[in-house]
């Protein structure tokens, strides 16, 4: 209990900044950050479509910007390579057909390249993307080199041989820390049901090279389909076994001789 409320004593004198398109929910996480004694001066909460922001000129990869923390006498710059830490579980198998942000992205738009001499090429947005395509080539836009993305993401992501392309892009961008399965009905009480995955991700720094990754199964989360609470939860061994695996502790289980 100490520790914990050292680390939030530490984490209230940091700067946040939050983003949330249901009106309700970021009233009740900004409420969340001061009850757990966040610095309100220290916290940026937007009610928007964290893709693209009017306000602030537009959450997109080519725009730095600042933002006003309210008291007028500082300002934090939200734009590529300016964040620590992203914890974020984005929507996921909404389709974005917004033409101005599809523009904004590597994986929302196509170059069409003329065969006429003169004529520059062109970006044309595709019909459509799914937003958590969208939402991974943001966030690892936004991190600073060796910045750490902890994302909630659908089994498709990792495993469907349509979103290879993301997969590349994941590997180009970032060491791939740990991937922890999580079992159907973990977010089944808000109404998603398919496999998900919890994927720890850091931002690769020049020199940076892909090592062994973290691997884990959760077959329970304490809580039913339902919401109702129950006393498995695989989680905390989860994590114990990964901090013994971060420190060089964990003992591997030996391959059986076919």
């Amino acid at each position: 209990q100490k520790k914990k409320e050292q680390l939030l004593k530490r984490l209230g004198q940091k700067t946040f900044f939050a983003c949330e398109i249901e009106e309700k929910a970021a009233r009740l996480g900004k409420l969340n950050m001061i009850i757990h004694a966040v610095n309100p001066q220290n916290a940026q909460w937007l009610h928007q479509n964290y893709l693209y922001n009017e306000e602030y000129g537009g959450l997109k990869p080519e725009i730095e910007y600042e933002v006003d923390f309210g008291n007028g006498k500082r300002k934090q710059r939200i734009g590529p390579d300016s964040i620590d830490l992203v914890l974020t579980n984005p929507p996921f198998g909404k389709s974005v057909k917004t033409k101005s942000i599809l523009l904004d992205y590597q994986f929302g738009h196509e170059v069409k390249v003329f065969k006429k001499k003169g004529r520059a090429p062109e970006k044309r947005p595709k019909n459509s993307q799914d937003s958590e395509v969208l939402f991974i080539e943001h966030y690892l836009r936004v991190l600073k080199p060796g910045g750490k993305l902890l994302i909630v993401l659908p089994d498709g992501i990792l495993s469907n041989a349509t979103a290879k392309p993301v997969r590349d892009f994941i590997r180009e961008h970032a060491i791939i820390k740990a991937v922890i399965s999580l079992p159907s009905e973990t977010f089944a009480s808000t109404g998603t049901s398919i496999p998900t995955n919890v994927v720890y991700l850091q931002k690769k720094r020049p020199g940076d090279v892909q090592g062994d990754i973290f691997m884990a199964r959760a077959d329970y989360v304490g809580r039913r389909a339902n919401g109702d609470p129950i006393k498995e939860n695989d989680l905390p061994f989860i994590l114990q076994k990964f901090r013994e695996w971060q420190a060089g502790m964990l003992e591997l289980p030996e391959e059986e001789e076919s």
